[in-house]
């Protein structure tokens, strides 16, 4: 096996991190060595050893001798394994960067189908085969989430793209450097540290390194066995591994895609149910493989949650929930939302309002009618009844008619249906008032020709128009509830009878008085500033004035 000489002259580097595992670093080391490595290619080991106490480098020169090989040794003693690769990155020499763990075993074609992978493969990042070795032989109970929670990543036996960071795992991957250094490297604080068993920082990487528009490919002769010594082939031990799954994936969304914290901690809940749930059907059915997955789930579940509600060391609880909120885009940051009395399904009320007061539809309708009161003047005819007339336009009306569209009304001057009224004759009103009709015609259109024909010329129509509201039971048990309105779709409307310079359209709302419309709430349930506010998301009340032409 030739070993690079100098940094200037590898064609790979091949990163071990380490801590305090000798025997095991020793195994992996030997079988590196039993490479046949194709002439003329250069390739440097670099063993990182991360806050080692023990002889981990005179192992590595024990190797190195007999086998006749250099064999690189760097010191990073802050403890955690992504500060070792970092290091390790920076000691290397190769654009090519492969990343092993200190307890797999490598197979004899895996060095081979890396430097063809990179050759041939339109690849920046390429993730091994990893089967499992199992000291004391595969457990009964040992489900593939359990072998996966072990490092396994076997995606089969063709050379294929894959299209998510999670599908490889940190024991056996490789990354261009160029790559590796334009995205950033590593996050410190997502991997092990210690007895902390925290994971997912090369996913996070490869994440990043994706998003770049980077391509990652399976390569399953770049293969290894990953050592499951019999400690690790225990529940409890899976148990802690889960639990540091959990609150890996938390803190993958807090660094990767923040977007997703709150939906993380949601799962984490609905997980840590369900894997209870299985754990104990497993347990009455004697199921050991199914009780082992339930509590597994159950553990990252609870992982996830503790994440989010743990305390840091450097504040209290509420100051970790105003971090927590930091992580989030404004438009995402959650609060937990009082509901209180309307915590309900039914509404507080279905009479619009009058029940509890001044109807909120009809404080925007009366106050857009106050504002065109000069408008309201001459003959001038209203749908329904003539209260607007009388109100807004006083001693100014020379003339008073109603319209409704059935018999029975003592207050009717003219019984017709606007989308069929040519027997009303044109030009005949200065003014008409059409509040809260059209809804109730299907022919809508027709409704709003017949408006603009009876209009002498110069004549005003001012008609409002429900924008978010309930049905009208009422209306609709008997002619019918057809049409709800936004602003655009009234100007549009309006527009294929009059002049669109004659046409002026403007909404009222807010999502606030929405509710409360909706809800059956009244004008006095609210204050005067929260109904004049007005977001043009939520039109409560469209209000439109047109005016024929002369």
């Amino acid at each position: 096996m030739r070993l690079c000489a100098s940094r200037q002259h590898a064609d790979v580097s091949i990163l071990i991190p380490t801590h305090n595992r000798v025997a095991l670093l020793k195994r992996t080391l030997q079988s590196l060595l039993a490479l046949e490595i194709p002439a003329g290619i250069a390739v440097e080991i670099i063993v990182i050893a991360n806050a080692c106490t023990d002889a981990t480098a005179d192992v590595s020169r024990e190797v190195q001798g007999a086998e006749n090989c250099r064999i690189r040794v760097v010191d990073e003693p802050r403890p955690g394994l992504n500060r070792a690769r970092t290091r390790g990155v920076a000691a290397a020499s190769s654009e090519l960067i492969a990343f092993l763990d200190d307890d797999v075993w490598v197979e004899a074609g895996w060095l081979d189908a890396l430097l063809s992978a990179a050759r041939n493969l339109p690849a920046q990042v390429f993730a091994g085969r990893v089967t499992l070795e199992w000291e004391t032989g595969r457990p009964a109970w040992a489900s593939p989430d359990v072998e996966r929670l072990l490092s396994i990543n076997d995606l089969g036996g063709e050379t294929k793209e894959l299209a998510g960071s999670n599908q490889l795992v940190g024991a056996n991957f490789a990354i261009r450097r160029s790559v590796f250094e334009k995205v950033g490297g590593f996050q410190p604080g997502l991997d092990r540290c210690g007895t902390d068993l925290l994971s997912g920082g090369e996913s996070e990487l490869v994440w990043r390194a994706l998003s770049a528009g980077n391509r990652l490919f399976y390569v399953p002769a770049m293969a290894v066995r990953h050592w499951v010594p019999a400690a690790r082939a225990t529940v409890k031990h899976l148990k802690a591994l889960a639990f540091g799954r959990g609150r890996s994936r938390v803190a993958l969304d807090r660094k990767g895609s923040r977007e997703h914290v709150l939906a993380s901690a949601r799962l984490g809940i609905a997980q840590a149910v369900l894997g209870g749930i299985r754990a104990a059907q497993g347990s009455l059915g004697r199921q050991p493989a199914r009780r082992v997955a339930g509590v597994l789930l159950s553990q990252r579940g609870l992982g996830a949650v503790f994440a989010l509600l743990q305390v840091s060391e450097a504040g209290s609880a509420r100051a970790w929930a105003r971090r927590a909120r930091s992580w989030l885009p404004v438009s995402t940051r959650r609060r937990w939302i009082r509901w209180g009395s309307l915590r309900r399904v039914m509404p507080v009320s279905r009479r619009f309002g009058f029940d509890r007061g001044r109807p909120i539809d009809r404080y925007y309708i009366e106050g857009f009618l106050s504002k065109r009161a000069a408008d309201v003047r001459g003959r001038v005819l209203e749908i329904g009844d003539n209260t607007y007339t009388q109100r807004f336009g006083r001693w100014h009306v020379t003339q008073s008619d109603v319209l409704h569209a059935a018999d029975g009304n003592p207050k009717a001057t003219i019984v017709a249906d606007l989308a069929a009224a040519s027997h009303i004759p044109s030009n005949l009103f200065d003014c008409v008032i059409c509040t809260q009709t059209l809804p109730y015609i299907y022919d809508a259109k027709a409704a709003v020709s017949t408006l603009a024909r009876v209009l002498k010329p110069g004549g005003v129509l001012l008609v409002t128009l429900p924008g978010i509201c309930h049905i009208s039971r009422h209306d609709m048990d008997r002619w019918g509830d057809f049409w709800r309105f936004t602003s655009l779709s009234a100007q549009r409307l309006f527009e294929e009878a009059f002049e669109p310079s004659a046409v002026t359209v403007e909404s009222y709302g807010n999502v606030l008085t929405a509710v409360a419309l909706l809800q059956g709430l009244a004008v006095e349930d609210l204050q005067a500033k929260e109904i004049e506010y007005r977001d043009p998301d939520y039109e409560v009340t469209i209000a439109l004035r047109a005016v024929k032409a002369s």
